[in-house]
């Protein structure tokens, strides 16, 4: 049975992550265990260099218990932030719209979001993020069931902040970690200025698809991820 470990992206709460295992459950379909990691499990007020050493001690904990690792969006960051501990390249990794660096385009649309954050407006900061993240299509709802919009806020702020914080130019520059990377043909955050290849890398344009790839376009996506995980 493959194990795989699944770094999430900046939810306002862990249970967010239902419709992301409903789009991963064709791999449970084949056998595989899937162990999400949340941002937040590990989380301190640090810069970024001794948040990112952090993760890079806990992953290299986790390493040996895992037979893949895939990052969405700021989980990806932090993936891609300890890809030294990948060189060997013996573990398919998969990136999910991640940023290597935010543009003007992306720093602009995040900086909103984390404004009407610090300004208390939760749902409105949700309800933008969203409408950019389901685009090209409609946003399916404006409901959001918060238990806590304190910690919401929070995670929402720091997160996001994180990721335009992050430049991984270098690390993407030297690393010769094998990967493969989808990102949506129409997204309105994340898009290919944002990202920097290395010939170790295999950038993939998922078409009809925005920031969810694999609810857009899953007939792309699913056969690939099998082939290289399995």
């Amino acid at each position: 049975m493959k194990k795989i470990a699944v770094l999430l992206p900046d939810l306002p709460q862990k249970t967010f992550i239902k419709p992301l295992d409903e789009n991963l459950s064709f791999l449970a379909s084949q056998g595989c265990h899937i162990d999400y990691i949340d941002p937040f499990d590990y989380h301190e007020d640090v810069e970024n260099i001794t948040f990112y050493a952090n993760w890079k001690a806990r992953l290299n904990k986790m390493e040996p218990d895992y037979d893949a690792f895939f990052g969405f969006s700021f989980g990806g960051v932090i993936l891609q932030q300890c890809f030294d501990l990948f060189e060997h390249g013996e573990k398919p990794i998969v990136l999910f719209s991640t940023p290597t660096k935010a543009d003007v385009f992306l720093t602009e649309k995040l900086s909103h979001v984390i404004a009407q954050c610090q300004k208390g407006l939760l749902y409105d900061a949700l309800n933008d993020l969203y409408a950019w993240v389901f685009a090209p299509y409609k946003l399916e709802h404006t409901n959001y069931p918060i238990d806590d919009e304190a910690e919401a806020l929070e995670r929402m702020i720091t997160g996001l902040s994180r990721v335009l914080e992050t430049d991984s130019t270098e690390v993407m520059q030297k690393t010769n970690a094998r990967f493969i990377h989808f990102i949506g043909e129409h997204s309105n955050l994340v898009t290919r200025k944002n990202i920097i290849m290395p010939a170790s890398g295999l950038l993939l344009t998922v078409p009809n698809a925005g920031m969810r790839v694999l609810k857009d376009n899953p007939n792309f996506c699913q056969s690939i991820i099998l082939d290289y995980v399995l």
